[in-house]
Order: structure tokens, then C-alpha cells, then sequence
């Protein structure tokens, strides 16, 4: 993770107007005491954090809590490397194969997920997944927060922890990043799957929608790794 680079998922790639403010600058002739408020809630408009309750934070024009949980629950691996190659051997897979994947993504989640289940049963092989996930605040990746996602079910195509690992007590601000790098098992030597990051508005997206939230990795893994699974909760009450 040394050289990594920020790269926002096109899912949630959200777009905010700036906020310009015209101060007085003449202060010697009057004083206007601000008119009070309540502090501001759970996604009230704010331009600053003290106009939100105690928990709060401003965060892109809104209150959003100060804390996260943020945890990683699985992912969706691809039918086959991006040269065409299966997971676990030298057989190319048939054009029709990634014609078929190309419709199932676009009929949403479920389909992806029906579909690669079809790919499974019909003796194509899978990856034995393993990863890493990455924490960055302020920008910087901290090391010292790298974690290991531990194994999941071997020869799957859908990569899911029976027991997510994550991190707590998160601050949410516009410098948080979660990185994950997913690879296939190998005794001839380990492949990358792919590596996917999440910028703090995609973040705050997941904590929006509540529950396991599947963000699309394709173009980001050159179509190896197609869902990152993500669960993001408050820890601010």
C-alpha cells in the first residue's frame, strides 16, 4: 500500500456545489448577534460543526455522525482473470460467458450474484480468496491499521466472511479512505484479484443505505473483482 492511489468508485461518485459566503468586513459600526438555532440533526444542512447536536459532525454540507463502524463482508469474484483465463487453470472461457456477465450486471445485484452461482455449478473454476483491507485518514494510510480479512469458503466465486472484519471508532471526514486488496490463493504463486478504494462520500453513502452495501469494482479490477460487499453503521450513540 505504499504507492497506492485514490481512486473514488464510480458508484457513488457524488457531486457537491461550493458554498461561497460574503462577510462584512466593517465591524466597527454594528454588531448583528446570530439569531439562535437548534442544534442541527442527522442530515440537516450545516456549514460548520457546531451547527450540529452532539455527535455530529459537518460533513459536505451536512450533519453526519462523528464515529463509524466500517466492516468488510464480502466480495464477488469474476469468472476469470482479465485475459479470459479461468481462476485455476490455462482454459480460456467462451466469449458468450462474459457476453452473459456483461447482461446480469446490468440487471442489478441479485442477477449478478444468481448468475455467478450458475458459473460455479457449471464446473468452471474458482479463486481461493483472501485480502487485506486499509484505513486511511487525513489522505495517509496508516499501516498500523491494515487488517487481515481472514479466509473464506475455498473454489468461490462469491467471497463472503462469516465473520466481518473492520474497524471501530472511525472519524468521518473528507480524508477517509478504506482500501481492500483481494487475491486467489495459488501454489504456483498468489494473483491479484483486485484492489479497490472508497472515498469518504461513498462512505457515507453505505451509512446512508443502511445493512451490506455492494459497491460495483468492475472497471476499477479490469473486470476481475465485480462487488465489494460493505456495511457502515454510527457509533456516535
Amino acid at each position: 500500500m505504499q504507492s497506492r492511489t485514490f481512486l473514488p468508485l464510480l458508484l457513488f461518485a457524488l457531486l457537491s456545489q461550493a458554498c461561497v459566503i460574503d462577510v462584512d468586513h466593517d465591524h466597527r459600526h454594528h454588531y448583528d448577534r446570530p439569531t439562535p438555532r437548534q442544534p442541527g440533526r442527522w442530515g440537516d444542512a450545516c456549514v460548520a460543526d457546531y451547527q450540529c447536536a452532539a455527535g455530529l459532525v459537518c460533513f459536505s454540507g451536512s450533519c453526519e455522525p462523528e464515529r463509524l463502524g466500517i466492516y468488510v463482508h464480502g466480495a464477488l469474484i469474476a469468472p476469470g482473470l482479465a485475459d479470459g483465463r479461468e481462476w485455476d487453470s490455462d482454459y480460456d472461457l467462451p466469449r458468450s460467458l462474459w457476453v452473459e456477465l456483461g447482461d446480469a450486471r446490468r440487471s442489478g445485484v441479485d442477477a449478478l450474484f444468481d448468475f455467478m452461482d450458475w458459473v460455479a455449478r457449471s464446473g468452471v473454476s474458482a479463486p481461493d480468496v483472501f485480502g487485506f483491507g486499509y484505513l486511511a485518514i487525513d489522505d495517509r494510510w496508516d499501516e498500523r491499521l491494515t487488517i487481515d480479512l481472514g479466509p473464506t469458503r475455498r473454489d468461490s466465486f462469491a467471497a463472503i466472511w462469516s465473520r466481518p472484519s473492520g474497524w471501530t471508532d472511525v472519524p468521518l471526514h473528507e480524508g477517509l479512505w478504506v482500501g481492500v486488496d483481494l487475491f486467489d490463493e495459488d501454489l504456483d504463486g498468489d494473483e491479484s484479484i483486485g484492489e479497490v478504494t472508497i472515498d469518504a462520500w461513498g462512505i457515507r453513502e453505505a451509512l446512508h443505505r443502511g445493512g451490506v452495501v455492494w459497491f460495483d469494482t468492475y472497471d476499477t479490477t479490469d473486470g476481475q473483482l465485480l462487488l465489494l460487499g460493505l456495511e457502515v453503521i454510527s457509533e456516535s450513540w
